[in-house]
């Protein structure tokens, strides 16, 4: 009897009230807006990039980025910028042509403003440091 209440209340958690305000075609438009910006515009790369910002480049609100976020790209904006720049970073790191560049100008590159918050944002998603993620790349490559 009290699996259809868990499922119930699992079901207002995952979907709470306040992500139906935007109608579909509206977060769907934005979406896609705000993915140009981030990612082919490689906005994730300006350490200075907020929702506040990407809303009023947009001409909306910061209310419905959030929303839009968390509906589409399953995240929070931060959470979305990170992943985007721990990506970003991993592939400098793996790339040969990079190796001659330091943690500090790699995390410059993609966007963190210190070397604290990249190794956390790195290992969160990683589970390893960028050293040792460049390291395991670099023995990868030498067994080709």
């Amino acid at each position: 009897r009290g699996r259809p209440m868990e499922r119930q209340h699992l079901r207002v958690k995952l979907n709470p009230p306040y992500l139906n305000i935007l109608n579909p075609e509206k977060a769907e438009e934005l979406s896609r807006r705000i993915a140009e910006l981030l990612i082919v515009n490689r906005r994730f790369r300006d350490k200075d990039v907020t929702a506040k910002g990407i809303a009023k480049e947009l001409g909306t609100n910061t209310r419905y980025v959030s929303i839009t976020m968390q509906l589409k790209f399953h995240a929070n904006f931060t959470s979305f910028v990170n992943k985007l720049r721990i990506e970003d970073a991993m592939s400098l790191l793996a790339d040969p042509r990079c190796e001659q560049l330091s943690i500090q100008d790699i995390y410059d590159m993609v966007g963190f403003s210190n070397r604290q918050c990249f190794i956390n944002a790195f290992q969160r998603m990683c589970r390893m440091t960028p050293t040792e993620y460049r390291r395991q790349c670099s023995v990868r490559s030498g067994d080709n």
